[in-house]
């Protein structure tokens, strides 16, 4: 089961959860590829997912598209993922900006993949340039880092770090 067939009532929200193999108390909710659920059907599964988590993150794709919005109703946070170029950040400028027009949850940024020569090459002097740009306190940044990439490809659970990346991924959850 997935979202789809939660918000069509062929199953509870909890049918529709998979858990993470590491980590059971994580759980994965997936929404099928083009479905775009109905307002109406949001709140109820919203509700339940609150009864059961004591978080709950979406991964939104970019931009301000209906999904976005719904989300926004919702939301106590949003945290708007950008990279140091000034097309992403005017994304999650947009973004803000109609966050802003609807219920306005407070938003905060995370910039990912951020060395010195992304930074030039995006347009920005520096993070402060970005964040101000984007017009939200940052959450924290996240260095270009490739160990993180062939990380995810490597299934079977580590027993040591790959590298100092993923402490700041760890301080940032801590916030």
């Amino acid at each position: 089961f997935d979202l789809g067939d939660v918000f069509s009532g062929k199953c509870g929200l909890a049918e529709a959860l998979i858990p993470h193999r590491e980590y059971p108390l994580l759980k994965l909710a997936c929404l099928p590829d083009g479905a775009a659920p109905a307002r109406e059907s949001l709140q109820p599964v919203f509700c339940a997912a609150e009864e059961m988590f004591d978080y709950i993150l979406l991964d939104l794709p970019a931009g301000i598209g209906s999904t976005v919005r719904m989300a926004a109703e919702f939301a106590d946070l949003f945290c708007l993922v950008t990279l140091p170029d000034r097309i992403a950040a005017r994304d999650s400028r947009a973004t803000l900006e109609m966050l802003r027009g609807e219920r306005e949850p407070p938003a905060r940024l995370l910039i990912n993949r951020v060395d010195a020569a992304s930074m030039r090459s995006g347009g920005f002097e520096n993070l402060d340039d970005l964040m101000d740009f984007v017009g939200a306190p940052l959450l924290g940044v996240i260095p270009e880092d490739r160990s993180i990439r062939s990380a995810k490809l490597v299934p079977e659970r580590r027993k040591k770090r790959l590298s100092a990346t993923e402490d700041i991924f760890d301080a940032i959850a801590c916030r």
